[in-house]
């Protein structure tokens, strides 16, 4: 049996191989101004030795050499993806613009916390903004 402990915060999962379970809730997020509204369903499917989690809502991913690494390399896409389109948010496309409010639904800046701002991964090109730009190019 696998021992699935308590995620929200830095505890770890270890799930053999074989016991890889299709689905999982993720409770938080792992950052001090953001916060789940509530528990989000990922699919978890194992590729080879990664471990792949997906929200098809957010058409998002994340995979790592085990289950709680994937999820962690979600957490931290959601966190630079919900950043980078709250900054963006006078210059985002309509597709970029219904991601936007999708990822609101799941996701809220707690109040009262100051403003931190993580380094992004990615920019607004690589997750797809120049694309959806109106009146830009990329």
């Amino acid at each position: 049996m696998p021992d699935i402990t308590h995620f929200g915060e830095y505890r770890t999962i270890t799930v053999p191989e074989r016991a890889t379970p299709a689905e999982f809730l993720i409770d938080a997020l792992r950052h001090p101004q953001l916060r789940l509204r509530a528990p989000l369903r990922v699919q978890v499917e194992r590729e080879g030795e990664f471990v792949l989690v997906w929200n098809d809502q957010l058409r998002e991913l994340g995979y790592g050499s085990y289950l709680t690494a994937a999820v962690e390399d979600f957490q931290q896409t959601l966190i630079e993806l919900y950043f980078t389109l709250r900054g963006e948010q006078a210059r985002l496309g309509s597709d970029m613009s219904r991601l936007w409010q999708e990822l609101r639904r799941y996701v809220e800046e707690r109040p009262d916390v100051p403003r931190v701002y993580p380094r992004s991964r990615h920019s607004a090109s690589s997750i797809g903004c120049s694309d959806t730009l109106r009146g830009g190019s990329p």
